[in-house]
């Protein structure tokens, strides 16, 4: 799977496996609201195409890496 670059709601960007896929509409034009959702496993995004904010599975890859050697 190649790497996709993703920005969160500040515009920064993150570097995950795969982009989140909206469950309503299918498009993949989404933007990562939150790391964390109302569970440590899922994460919150927001899809631009209908306008709906979901959760999905978060994995450990898809975490950000530590800059500056902050770990």
């Amino acid at each position: 799977m190649a790497d996709t670059k993703t920005e969160d709601k500040a515009g920064n960007p993150l570097h995950s496996r795969q982009k989140a896929q909206c469950p309503f509409c299918n498009s993949e034009d989404t933007e990562l609201l939150s790391l964390f959702g109302q569970n440590l496993l899922s994460s919150t995004w927001y899809c631009r195409s209908c306008r709906t904010a979901f959760e999905a599975i978060r994995w450990d890859a898809d975490d950000p890496e530590p800059q500056n050697g902050n770990e």
